[in-house]
């Protein structure tokens, strides 16, 4: 018994491609997916992938952490298939979270028996299936349990180990629990010297993704004065209903499309509860994540984004940090449960779920939740059966693994296989145009795969290299998210609309604007054109003014894009202003027939600068800002590291 291990069960998922199989839950196969494939693809060819053309008129890719160049687990999707990469990247994250919640189990003083129990809740509840479908939460989160492992640790030699775990949990691409793991490491360590150092170094390796982030983030549309942001997303007092009933969180109350489950059902709460008797610490930690997520609908918005500084949407996110925290708990409550500790707990929290499946009856909520809670109920009865205490948390662990398993969503692979090019005439480096979509349209994208390539969400573009002018990153800079705004307003932002440089659009109904051209319909979407829409680069008698339409002066204009910048070359007989449609983000370089300039900023992501008459050439250089400081504070941290790891091997 106390030589079985089961954190590498999840492994059993790499053989899902084998049976034309793939996991495609939530944002999995549009997002994740294919900003795999682009890295993957640009590696390989040899570039160095700081700009991505084909969204949010050139956008940051390599100070985007999600975008995994740096994390070598993704460096997988270079050499297998994608269907196989996704499966082999999911599993190793549930494999290593469910590794390091043993771990940390045992560091804490649990039984064997209780590591086992924890191994298989770390990869079988249903909120950590949920996370698998944002991958950057699952693989981020996947880290914590080893860094709370070493930050207990007592052992003297724990800094190369603390900094590389730091190292990779920053690379996993979630930088808010990130930031919460750290400080969580730095508030229960038993050394906190030797953790802080080791943290430090950890900091200094990933200096050169770390840096660029925090210009792309100073920049962006995230801040303390976005209160409606704060709002959007929050959980309600009903969803907590969720943490016994699996679907109530989506039965009774849509205030948030982030939260999709938090159950972990009757018997699972009983343990960590028990596990969490005498340790206040780590319940009040629990409590404070679940206030946070619930702050901005209680009318706590402003000291919500006070407290985050404006950068953490969708609130209840804090609530699934709070729900995974209880799992270590799980396992060091599982002894005492055994003893027979917690019966009139647990009486109550069965009863509570019970009458749950008779208030929301569902063949699903009884298999999940009730059969489980009925086993629990009964054990609190007869509590002189220790085997019927066991079952109960035997039939909880199946409970769960029910609830699981729609978070799979497992899918035929040729779901996750490029599609051919859903407009056809939209090809090469012509932008489109794709509105905010209505809620219609929302609900329409969320139950189909067919209509996100149609009305293109997530990365779907970089399959096909379609560029378009919206960017669903974390993070838009601030101008282009306020020139995209204008453009959705309709008619009156015509102006915005022809500015943004996006030759075609995508909307719901055909327009009716002159120089916009309605050219096919497929399935209630229709694509246009509009040719009144501006090139990247344009010469014009005035600089840009909002509302003030385009002059031109007769000039002959020729531009290129590349991977890292934009070239520009225009013949005129007069002086005029060259515009550029290009977002403004941090590390632009600019020169002017070989001379440093800085563009002037115009009305959204518009930039201009004035030129003479005759050729004048415009060359614009993208490289992350703060790059070459960084790289150096990267290679003194792989040093130190180094140095460390042989320090320790010598003195044990």
């Amino acid at each position: 018994m106390k030589s079985w291990r089961l954190w590498w069960l999840p492994s059993l998922l790499v053989l899902a491609p084998a049976f034309d199989l793939v996991p495609s839950h939530r944002d999995l196969l549009d997002y994740f997916a294919p900003m795999r494939y682009e890295t993957a693809q640009r590696l390989v060819s040899g570039e160095l992938p700081w700009l991505n053309w084909s969204n949010g008129c050139g956008e940051p890719w390599f100070a985007n952490p999600q975008t995994g160049v740096l994390y070598p687990v993704h460096w997988i999707y270079a050499a297998l298939p994608q269907d196989w990469a996704i499966s082999i990247e999911i599993a190793i994250h549930l494999m290593l979270l469910a590794f390091g919640a043993g771990a940390l189990v045992r560091s804490l003083g649990g039984t064997s028996s209780g590591r086992q129990i924890v191994e298989v809740a770390a990869w079988s509840l249903p909120p950590v299936f949920m996370c698998a479908g944002v991958l950057n939460n699952l693989e981020t989160l996947a880290w914590a349990p080893l860094l709370f492992v070493l930050a207990l640790e007592r052992e003297r030699h724990i800094v190369p180990g603390v900094a590389l775990v730091t190292a990779l949990a920053w690379l996993a691409g979630e930088p808010t629990l990130w930031a919460m793991m750290i400080g969580g490491a730095l508030l229960v360590a038993s050394q906190r010297t030797r953790v802080a150092t080791g943290i430090g170094v950890g900091l200094a390796l990933v200096s050169i993704q770390i840096v660029p982030f925090l210009f792309w983030v100073s920049t962006g549309d995230r801040g303390p004065s976005l209160v409606t942001e704060a709002a959007r997303g929050a959980l309600a007092y009903s969803q907590l209903w969720g943490l016994l009933l699996p679907g109530a969180t989506r039965l009774i109350s849509e205030s948030s499309g982030y939260v999709e489950t938090l159950f972990l059902g009757a018997p699972f709460i009983t343990l960590a509860l028990l596990g969490l008797r005498r340790r206040w610490y780590a319940a009040a930690a629990i409590f404070v994540f679940f206030c946070m997520a619930l702050l901005p609908l209680v009318g706590g918005e402003r000291l919500y984004l006070t407290l985050t500084f404006g950068l953490v949407r969708y609130p209840s996110r804090f609530a699934i940090y709070g729900v995974l925290c209880v799992l270590p708990f799980i396992g060091l409550g599982f002894e005492r449960w055994k003893r027979g500790e917690g019966c009139v707990l647990a009486a109550v929290l069965a009863l509570v779920t019970l009458a749950g499946c008779v208030i929301l009856p569902s063949p699903w909520h009884w298999v999940s939740a009730g059969l489980p809670a009925s086993v629990l109920l009964a054990a609190c009865l007869l509590q002189r059966f220790e085997w019927l205490r066991l079952a109960a948390v035997g039939v909880g662990i199946a409970g769960g693994l029910v609830a699981s398993w729609p978070f799979l969503d497992l899918q035929p692979a040729d779901n996750a296989t490029v599609r051919p090019l859903a407009w056809q005439e939209n090809h090469g480096t012509a932008r489109l145009y794709v509105p905010a979509p209505s809620s219609v349209t929302v609900g329409w994208l969320m139950v189909s795969q067919e209509a996100r390539w149609l009305w293109p969400t997530g990365y779907l573009n970089l399959y096909l290299r379609q560029p378009q002018s919206a960017t669903y990153a974390p993070i838009a800079e601030s101008r282009l998210a306020d020139h995209l705004r204008e453009a959705d307003h309709g008619p009156e932002a015509r102006w915005w609309l022809d500015a943004l440089g996006a030759r075609w659009m995508v909307t719901s109904v055909a327009p009716k604007l002159d120089g916009i051209i309605p050219l096919r319909e497929t399935h209630g979407v229709w694509l246009s054109e509009n040719t009144r829409a501006l090139p990247l680069v344009t010469l014009a008698d005035a600089p840009p003014k909002a509302q003030q339409p385009w002059r031109g002066i007769g000039a002959l204009v020729c531009w290129a894009q590349y991977s890292e910048g934009i070239e520009a070359t225009s013949l005129s007989e007069t002086g005029g202003f060259l515009w550029v449609s290009v977002t403004p983000d941090p590390g632009w370089e600019w020169r002017l027939n070989d001379q440093s300039i800085d563009l002037e900023s115009g009305p959204g992501i518009l930039q201009y600068v004035a030129v003479d008459s005759g050729v004048n050439r415009l060359v614009g250089r993208y490289r992350p800002p703060g790059l070459g400081w960084s790289v150096w504070v990267s290679l003194g941290g792989l040093i130190a590291l180094c140095f460390l790891t042989v320090t320790r091997s010598k003195r044990g």
